[in-house]
């Protein structure tokens, strides 16, 4: 994301903060509270500092996982092969890369800096699907994001999120597109392991 990642990789995990969701909450609603909700925890001075790194990742890795739709992010960044994988497959896989994005991001987040967010527009595709798109402020000029999200039985939650034309499902399931074609599922799931784990599981 070239120069902007740092604030980049903010608005990711901005999203990555859960709200109290019922289903009348509209996606931009979803959006705008779980970004308050990031800043009020990295802006925390109980929360601050290098020795409070773990516990600052323990806190949003927490709340990570009532944002995202697992199951549809996981989904759609295998594409169609994603029927390559048995039903237990693809359950240890959705778990494996839903952690593989907060160890990827939510790690980076100290170099937040909060230079604002405006909330641009809320565009619906059908009753159960809709994107929010964004402008934050930078250092380095103004980022365009775009957030798609699905309505599920606990309301809004978020399967994709593109920065600068930039998205994450995109970008990973160009990875495991690749590998998938000349290597089985529990190939993947392996490597998958082993970022998330380390090379000894």
């Amino acid at each position: 994301m070239r120069n902007r990642a740092p604030a980049a990789l903010f608005v990711l995990a901005a999203w990555l903060m859960p709200a109290c969701v019922w289903p009348e909450t509209s996606p931009l609603a979803f959006v705008r509270e779980n970004v308050g909700h990031v800043v009020a925890v990295l802006e925390n001075p109980d929360l601050r500092g290098e020795e409070r790194r773990s516990q600052r990742y323990a806190e949003l890795s927490r709340i990570t996982d009532a944002f995202f739709n697992a199951t549809e992010l996981a989904r759609r960044a295998l594409g169609q092969r994603w029927r390559m994988f048995s039903g237990a497959e693809q359950q240890e896989f959705t778990q494996l890369f839903l952690e593989l994005i907060k160890q990827t991001y939510l790690g980076k987040l100290d170099a937040y800096n909060n230079n604002g967010i405006t909330y641009d527009q809320e565009i619906f595709q059908s009753p159960t699907q809709a994107e929010v798109l964004l402008t934050v402020a930078t250092d380095k000029g103004p980022l365009r994001v775009e957030i798609a999200l699905i309505r599920d039985a606990n309301g809004w939650r978020a399967f994709d999120v593109t920065v600068e034309n930039i998205s994450l499902v995109r970008n990973f399931r160009t990875q495991f597109q690749s590998i998938l074609q000349s290597h089985p599922p529990q190939y993947l799931i392996r490597i998958l392991k082993e970022k998330v784990h380390g090379s000894a599981q």
